[in-house]
């Protein structure tokens, strides 16, 4: 650092602004200006921190009280959201919700109709002969069937082919 004071305080471009250059000059700026934008930004940041925490403890309040409960009580009440989760679920996908808007397919209505529209016109589009061969599938039948005797194509050798496709 030395020799870098003496280089601009000697050399006749620099010499009338030794005081403004160097490595020392540089790190006070920087760390000058650094300060001053964290004093602008942090109350901004501080703010939306605390709303956030507001808006996660209100959330926490709609759940229930979480004030003061033993390990026990805390597992129930995971236990009763999950199962609260369950039922709504499951009358989502039985179409039953109140919830739904009548203007479009939800639950099973929605999955019978990829089932009987979608799903079958996809899986007429692969061409399955020429991404498998007969030796192909013999090779994962067998695997899948191992030392069994079998009459059926076994799942595990289905799922291997469809796999592959």
């Amino acid at each position: 650092m030395a020799s870098e004071k003496k280089f601009f305080e000697t050399h006749p471009a620099y010499s009338r602004v030794a005081h403004e250059q160097g490595s020392g000059f540089l790190s006070k700026r920087l760390n000058s200006l650094l300060e001053g934008h964290i004093r602008q930004v942090l109350p901004d940041i501080s703010k939306k921190a605390k709303a956030m925490l507001r808006e996660a403890s209100e959330e926490l309040t709609k759940y229930g009280d979480g004030g003061a409960q033993t390990s026990r009580e805390q597992r129930a009440h995971v236990v009763s959201a999950i199962q609260g989760f369950c039922e709504d679920y499951k009358e989502a996908v039985l179409g039953v919700s109140r919830n739904l808007d009548d203007s479009r397919l939800y639950g099973s209505g929605c999955i019978r109709e990829i089932f009987t529209s979608v799903f079958p016109d996809e899986v007429r589009q692969i061409d399955a002969k020429s991404e498998l061969t007969d030796d192909d599938i013999h090779i994962v039948r067998r695997n899948a069937v191992g030392v069994k005797a079998d009459l059926f194509v076994p799942n595990a050798a289905f799922e291997t082919l469809v796999k592959r496709l």
